[in-house]
């Protein structure tokens, strides 16, 4: 069953959005028509504040372009380092952490994943849940994780629309076998020398958590994936040393010094995006790769897809 506060947060947002778009919209109309009517009516120039109507106007829709057709195709490349005393003198590995590509009816930026990180040389990437929009698109999603694969080790976890939309969809199963998909379940690997244990939790499976956290080994670096970020003050009571999660997209659209508007999280701006630390384990809240699906607007603004590069370290 979806959580009632999670559907309401979904509701919320496609409201704000619309009603940020069509307030564009009708400003960007309303203000040519006076414009024009005193132009023609009253056969005089257009005064200072006319022509601040009209320059308005006109950044309204380079935003509306903008954020439709520009942005969302604009994948970023974020760094972050994070020291870790678990890790001996000059030992150090690197994660790539993407999450939520929502794979749509329309291509996506999920078809560039397999040409751009090469060059970032992951050792491992981590894909904490949300992989498709329409069941049109699971072959699509499918062909960039086989090639994603290729890279390094792929370890992942089921997202809300995973668990709850696409429940017998075998989203990861057919994608190679260097894809491992953590149901309630942790590894102890290797990663370019380092001993390190990853544990993954899919949605709707949370009662599963505490077992989990409870059994990871305290002399490994330990790494958690879940979908959602408002576990992150549980498991930092935990022996767990990176917490990464998506989930928010950011928010999505984004507004300048304040941020996400909405970010569909019980935790709600406190974990938006980027990195947090959270008493002494390091949070990555990956903004995503796609955009929410159905109704809701399919528009990203000052929030960019994102692929989180991870350098861990002494």
């Amino acid at each position: 069953m979806k959580d009632p506060l999670i559907i309401c947060n979904l509701l919320v947002s496609e409201f704000v959005v619309l009603v940020l778009l069509v307030s564009f919209i009708t400003f960007t109309f309303a203000s040519a028509l006076v414009i024009s009517f005193r132009g023609a009516f009253k056969k005089s120039k257009i005064s200072p504040v006319g022509w601040l109507i009209v320059l308005a106007s006109l950044i309204g829709l380079v935003c509306l372009y903008y954020g439709f057709f520009v942005e969302p195709y604009q994948l970023e490349v974020t760094n972050t380092v994070i020291h870790s005393s678990k890790l001996a003198r000059g030992k150090h590995f690197r994660i790539v952490h993407i999450s939520d590509t929502h794979c749509d009816d329309r291509v996506g930026p999920e078809v560039k994943l397999p040409s751009l990180i090469p060059p970032l040389k992951p050792d491992i990437i981590v894909f904490t849940g949300d992989a498709i929009n329409t069941s049109k698109a699971l072959k699509r999603f499918r062909s960039v994780l086989a090639e994603l694969s290729k890279i390094a080790p792929v370890y992942v976890v089921k997202g809300n629309h995973d668990s709850r939309c696409y429940p017998d969809a075998n989203l990861f199963t057919r994608s190679g076998n260097n894809v491992q998909e953590l149901e309630s379940t942790t590894q102890s690997i290797k990663i370019n020398g380092v001993d390190a244990t990853i544990a993954g939790v899919p949605i709707d499976s949370e009662a599963n958590i505490p077992h989990l956290i409870s059994v990871l080994p305290k002399e490994t670096y330990n790494m958690f994936l879940f979908h959602y970020p408002s576990i992150a003050d549980q498991l930092a009571k935990a022996d767990v040393d990176l917490f990464m999660c998506g989930h928010t997209h950011g928010g999505q659209v984004r507004l300048p010094f304040y941020g996400a508007i909405i970010t569909r999280s019980l935790t709600g701006k406190k974990y938006e995006a980027g990195h947090y630390k959270v008493s002494k384990m390091d949070m990555n809240v990956n903004r995503g790769i796609g955009m929410v699906g159905g109704s809701a607007p399919k528009i990203r603004f000052m929030c960019k897809p994102e692929i989180s590069v991870l350098d861990v370290r002494e």
